[in-house]
């Protein structure tokens, strides 16, 4: 039995409009992101960096904008940024430029046509790299004297030689080569397509040479650049790891301010330690610094406050400062959406002495750069979004039979049927919702459609170890059936016509649910367990099969049998009783071809999509329409029985509708039927 939670605090519902109204598919790829903020010296600007794909050129470019920290003007465009950076699963970084110290530049790294080197962009919008590295540059600092100091990986050109020499002699299967990529053009990696290999755990990953070890130099004026060691690097400012890589953004759980004071957030996410510069610590408590997790945490500048964004109870944030030491927190700003510096890989906001600047987005406002008066509280907008029109947004809360509690965000379609199908997909609903987790499942266009859209966040309290992924599921079932339960009882939805879909752990769950609840229409995004997927990831030298034990519990197909049979899709086609989309990038849809062919040899509709070059989560802007587009039409046929007229689709129509009449739903899902 579902219990609500609060009743005064279950919806939030906000109406945006007409239902004929709203962005369609190709406005929701195009549409662009913020990220990256950075105050000046003078307090004066914020620089912050917007990334926009182009269906036209299918990539994604960033460039980089000013505006002033008051709002007195609209933000101006100073420079190209290239072509977007995405890291080895398909997420795009944020990294805040260095400013000048007059506060008249600000540089950055960008893909120029020598590679990746430091550019800098002054506010008048002329711009020009100053660098010239043979290899690409991975981090740099700037110098009180205006020289640069910067790490590069290997030179270009050795790379490309290490490439040829490896085609052309074969390549050494080994412990780095994943047999699920392609050997050579597998990733787009500095604007090419390059080989890359495994490294470091799990599945991360670089390009050929990326083992060896960076190099540093000094650049200055007119002058060669001089080689310099890694000591004299972070003498200069710069922030490296013990394996000397490079750190990319600013940690947002431990600052330092200028007089030496560091402040950390406790393990549990609830407390801020700090200890002064002569080593005393104070601790600042729930108690001082009020409830929730922390997110981040940075100093203002010029004082002892520390400025940190907690996250309420329905998932929304809190600004609140704290004068070190003295008394108690105090609250400035809460919104229910989220706070923080924007990007795919988020980064801090930009704390200044006056101002704190941030990227805000909601479920259905995209995101905008705010600027929060550090005094007062005010903020100010200083880039205009408008809400995606066309559907009514509810913030809900509820709790499953054992009063576990699950936040999510519902998109209805506006003077839609009392009753209508629902799709659901779990994981993370933070900011803007444009296509869930791996922005696949364009939720404001399934909800213009007809069909709701739920995203559920699961609870922060996952256990890791053994059973932990297990337990997980078990919790995403919990969390999905008390939902319908209570969506059903409200009279909002159909219970028979449920569609639920997802990526990473997202796509676990969207299958995990196939196999256990009554799923109409099911779509993944990502590889699922099997034992073809193990063996694809156990050769000698991989810590895959340990941590896959840690994780699940499974050991190999034949250690472990009747843990892959409690656990693996594959093993259990005889209880997924719903049609099956799988969107899957390149990188993983080999190591998913034995949940594929069982599938297809049943009567269940299947079908599977690869993206050629793709990593993770798909990068390319016109991979991202064709799964927004296929993942509306399929869940529009399998839960409203409705067609698109267009004649581009009559093949896709005839193969489902062949599917939809060779089909024979089980009794083991007696409520699975055809629409």
């Amino acid at each position: 039995m579902v219990r609500l939670i609060a009743a005064a605090a279950i919806f939030s519902t906000v109406f945006n409009g007409p239902a004929s109204t709203g962005p369609n598919l190709k406005d929701l790829v195009e549409a662009p992101s913020l990220s990256s903020p950075a105050i000046s010296p003078d307090g004066r600007w914020v620089a912050f960096r917007r990334d926009e794909a182009s269906l036209e050129i299918n990539r994604h470019d960033v460039s980089w904008w000013v505006a002033p920290v008051d709002g007195s003007k609209p933000a101006k465009r100073i420079a190209d940024g290239g072509e977007a950076l995405f890291n080895d699963a398909g997420a795009l970084p944020s990294a805040p430029p260095t400013w000048s110290a007059r506060s008249d530049s600000v540089y950055f790294l960008a893909l120029t046509t020598d590679g990746v080197q430091v550019v800098r962009a002054d506010l008048d919008g002329a711009a020009r790299p100053v660098t010239a590295s043979p290899g690409d540059i991975t981090t740099f600092v700037l110098g009180a004297d205006g020289a640069i100091v910067y790490a590069a990986a290997a030179p270009r050109s050795e790379i490309l030689a290490a490439e040829m020499k490896s085609r052309d002699e074969g390549v050494l299967v080994d412990e780095t080569v994943d047999p699920a990529q392609n050997l050579f053009g597998a990733i787009r990696i500095s604007g090419r397509p390059a080989a890359q290999r495994l490294s470091g755990r799990w599945f991360s990953r670089r390009g050929l040479l990326g083992e060896r070890d960076l190099t540093f130099w000094r650049a200055e004026g007119r002058h060669a650049p001089a080689a310099i060691s890694v000591e004299t690097a972070q003498a200069s400012g710069m922030a490296l790891d013990t394996s000397r890589k490079p750190v990319f953004g600013r940690p947002s759980l431990v600052a330092r301010n200028e007089h030496g004071a560091v402040a950390r957030v406790g393990v549990a996410g609830d407390a801020i330690v700090v200890t002064d510069s002569a080593g005393a610590k104070i601790t600042c408590p729930i108690s001082v610094c009020g409830a929730g997790r922390i997110t981040q945490l940075s100093w203002r500048l010029g004082g002892n406050d520390l400025v940190f964004i907690s996250k309420t109870e329905v998932d929304g944030r809190i600004l609140r400062t704290w004068r070190v030491g003295e008394g108690a927190a105090r609250t400035l700003f809460l919104t229910e959406g989220l706070l923080h510096g924007g990007g795919q890989v988020g980064s801090p906001c930009a704390v200044g002495d006056r101002f704190m600047v941030c990227v805000l987005a909601s479920a259905v406002t995209p995101p905008h750069l705010v600027a929060i008066d550090l005094d007062s509280g005010r903020a100010r907008d200083l880039t205009r979004a408008d809400p995606d029109p066309g559907v009514v947004h509810h913030r809900l809360q509820w709790t499953d039979a054992t009063g576990r509690r699950f936040l999510g965000d519902l998109l209805e379609p506006a003077n839609a049927p009392e009753r209508r199908p629902l799709f659901v997909t779990y994981y993370s609903c933070d900011g803007y919702l444009r296509g869930g987790v791996g922005d696949e499942w364009p939720l404001s266009a399934l909800a213009r459609s007809g069909i709701s859209a739920l995203c559920i966040s699961a609870p922060p309290e996952q256990p890791g170890e053994q059973d932990g992924n297990l337990k997980a599921n078990e919790t995403a079932m919990a969390g999905i059936a008390s939902a319908i339960e209570l969506l059903n009882a409200q009279g909002r939805i159909d219970p028979n016509r449920i569609g639920v879909g997802g990526v990473s752990f997202g796509a676990d769950v969207a299958m995990w649910a196939a196999m256990r609840l009554p799923i109409a229409a099911v779509s993944i995004g990502s590889l699922q367990l099997e034992p073809t997927y193990w063996w694809f990831n156990s050769i000698r030298g991989r810590d895959a099969p340990k941590l896959i034990q840690q994780s699940w519990g499974l050991g190999s197909p034949e250690a472990t049998p009747e843990r892959w049979k409690l656990l693996s899709p594959a093993l259990n086609v005889d209880k997924i009783n719903a049609p099956v989309l799988m969107q899957l990038p390149e990188q993983e849809f080999r190591s998913t071809m034995q949940l594929y062919a069982r599938l297809s040899q049943s009567s269940v509709p299947t079908e599977l999509f690869a993206f050629p070059t793709e990593p993770h989560i798909l990068t390319e802007p016109r991979h991202r329409l064709a799964a927004y587009e296929r993942n509306v039409d399929w869940f529009r046929f399998w839960l409203q029985g409705v067609e698109d007229p267009s004649t581009t689709k009559t093949a896709q129509y005839r193969r489902w509708r062949a599917a939809r009449a060779a089909w024979k739903p089980s009794d083991l899902n007696p409520s699975a039927t055809k629409p």
